[in-house]
């Protein structure tokens, strides 16, 4: 809040009806409802917010600070990071990445299969090989120290056609 009397706090009221009547009570008491824009004339006077204005990261039309999107992206992934602190480190292994390829469970392996077949028109096997490239292909980046993203499919085509 900009001030301590800068807006209605519904949690004030006992109930809807107490909200109302307060709101209507304000409509017709022009002192009253004036002191709820005072802030707009002397400014925000509320300590609390203004150290939190100035110590956030990011900023609006600031071209020294990230924007308010990757900002607020920032602060979800800190609070729960700070709620997960207690969670043990977890580090993957090969366990993690050797997957069976997938296969078609629900028919034998006699029948013939149609390209109009719902399995080849998503072409999960495909799918599958290419993720499978991309797991290695990470892993190998990261080996190699590397820290450059748009290097990514080079790294992915350095596995095709190896399986």
């Amino acid at each position: 809040m900009p001030s301590n009397k800068s807006v209605i706090i519904i949690d004030d009221f006992g109930s809807p009806k107490e909200l109302a009547d307060f709101i209507s009570y304000l409509d017709k008491n022009d002192d009253l409802y004036n002191e709820y824009l005072q802030f707009k004339e002397t400014g925000v006077t509320n300590e609390f917010l203004k150290q939190t204005l100035l110590k956030r990261n990011w900023g609006v039309n600031d071209v020294y600070k990230i924007d308010f999107i990757r900002g607020f992206e920032c602060y979800v992934c800190d609070k729960l990071h700070a709620l997960n602190k207690s969670a043990s480190l977890s580090i993957a292994n090969r366990k993690h990445m050797n997957c069976p390829q997938p296969h078609m469970s629900v028919i034998s392996e006699n029948k013939i299969i149609t390209y109009d077949d719902e399995w080849l028109r998503e072409d999960w096997i495909e799918n599958y090989w290419f993720a499978f490239d991309q797991a290695r292909a990470i892993e190998l980046m990261i080996k190699n120290g590397e820290n450059n993203s748009s290097n990514f499919m080079q790294y992915v085509l350095k596995y095709k056609y190896q399986h």
